[in-house]
């Protein structure tokens, strides 16, 4: 069943998940509701105008899904729906190869670090290596990669910094209100163990968890309510989120290192050579990687 499984995914173009067909309608990535409501609406269109056309059973199944897409469609219909087996020529030809390291851009771009406000979890001044990282701490892949950082800099607690962003995604509704709180614990030394609190359930970030959770830090509870409700504290927030539309950060996890774009959760074994190499670079302080990544590449530029 599951070397079927990706056959047919092959066959139809499906090259990762979650990848979804409305109707044949490719939907790919974890898209906010309104995107599968506007597509179900158009099956449902589709789907009467055949009706009243006079199709019915097989045939309006077959011309509903021919409308969604018409190679993938039918092909979903033969072999995920009907069962039947998927030509080997056909799941072999389906399969394109990727391009190499799709994961990495090396590439320096123009990732500045504001010392006096951003999140900063490191020495500044012996820091050779700067992770500057755009989180949603109600992302499962970014606890993930949350790991990562967290033996990263434990194999180089002075040569490497981590620079926290926020990029709360529009359909976690919880996001937006954790990135505010954690910042709020910023301002009182505790973001890290916030973070690792919001991650450890991302199911329970609602304003009550969350000051259960500033309580259990020993965080003045008095100041906590103040900072969260103080305005620059979600401008901070709207600032980053801008910061990552104009380096084409469209999700998360995403993080540059020393200027070098890597998108996803990506293991350790793949960060920590990266990290490695970037060690000797650059000298240490934050005027060394300041100049550096100036001279990088902007989204807007050509």
């Amino acid at each position: 069943r599951l070397a079927h499984d990706i056959a047919v995914s092959n066959a139809v173009g499906v090259r990762g998940t979650p990848n979804y067909f409305v109707n044949g309608l490719p939907v790919r990535g974890a898209q906010p509701y309104a995107r599968f409501e506007k597509a179900v609406t158009s099956a449902l269109a589709t789907v009467r105008k055949l009706e009243a056309a006079g199709h019915s059973g097989r045939r309006l199944r077959e011309l509903a899904w021919r409308a969604g897409h018409r190679t993938s469609g039918p092909r979903l219909l033969q072999y995920a729906i009907d069962g039947a087996r998927v030509p080997a020529g056909l799941a072999a030809t389906a399969t394109t190869p990727r391009r190499r390291a799709s994961w990495l851009d090396r590439r320096v771009w123009n990732v500045p670090v504001n010392e006096s406000s951003d999140v900063i979890v490191g020495n500044s001044q012996t820091a050779t290596v700067t992770l500057v990282v755009w989180t949603d701490l109600q992302c499962p892949f970014c606890a993930r990669l949350q790991a990562s950082i967290d033996a990263l800099r434990l194999d180089w607690p002075k040569r490497l910094r981590v620079v926290y962003r926020n990029k709360p995604l529009p359909f976690h509704r919880d996001a937006r209100r954790a990135a505010v709180a954690a910042l709020a614990a910023h301002r009182q030394g505790k973001y890290a163990p916030f973070v690792a609190a919001c991650f450890a359930n991302i199911r329970a970030l609602s304003a009550a968890d969350l000051e259960r959770k500033a309580t259990q830090l020993g965080l003045d509870m008095p100041r906590y309510r103040r900072d969260v409700a103080d305005p620059a504290v979600l401008a901070q927030v709207t600032r980053d989120m801008a910061e990552a539309k104009r380096l084409g950060v469209r999700g998360t996890p995403t993080f540059f290192v020393n200027g070098m774009r890597v998108v996803g959760a990506q293991p350790l074994a793949r960060i920590r050579p990266l990290v490695r190499s970037q060690l000797k670079v650059l000298p240490a302080g934050p005027a060394a990687y300041a100049a550096h990544v100036a001279k990088g590449r902007d989204v807007n530029t050509p």
